[in-house]
């Protein structure tokens, strides 16, 4: 393979006969437009773009770089093989420890939690929550956690429409 023409450094191309292309994570410049790339990577190349993944500002450029990582250190839970895709132990801490991916993961904790409790009260009362049960709902995920969960489980359809109402606003 040779470097591609007009390309920055670790792109390459076999030739006309073959067009088939290959980027190497590892020569890539160090630039914010390759981040995503480098975070593909593995050994130096990946820990050297976490660290970097860090210093990105709070917002949904991060999160879209950051949800990718996410997803992996989970599957890779899920996953104990011995693939050769696998993170080793020393990434799968580097990324454990950034805290971003922490806050990512609890935002994604959150959102189950919603989402279970919406969806077994939409099914308990046979129909979709409006606005200002929804706030209620919200309001009492927040303050009260998984005990609103234990608490919804536990009532029928009537019980759970008078709760709904007691508890507004």
């Amino acid at each position: 393979m040779t470097p591609m023409r007009g390309w920055p450094r670790g792109y390459y191309v076999m030739c006309e006969a073959l067009p088939l292309s290959a980027v190497v994570l590892s020569e890539l410049v160090v630039t914010p437009e390759t981040l995503s790339l480098r975070l593909m990577g593995a050994g130096t190349t990946l820990r050297r773009a976490l660290a970097e993944l860090e210093r990105v500002p709070v917002g949904p450029p991060r999160d879209a770089l950051v949800r990718p990582v996410a997803q992996l250190l989970a599957a890779q839970k899920r996953r104990r093989d011995a693939s050769a895709t696998a993170l080793t132990p020393e990434e799968e801490e580097l990324m454990r420890s950034l805290p971003l991916v922490d806050e990512l993961m609890a935002q994604g904790v959150a959102r189950g939690r919603w989402t279970t409790l919406a969806r077994v009260v939409e099914r308990r009362l046979h129909r979709d929550l409006g606005t200002p049960e929804t706030e209620t709902l919200r309001s009492r995920l927040a303050a009260d956690g998984d005990r609103v969960l234990d608490e919804v489980a536990d009532l029928d359809s009537p019980a759970l429409a008078a709760w709904l109402a007691r508890n507004r606003g």
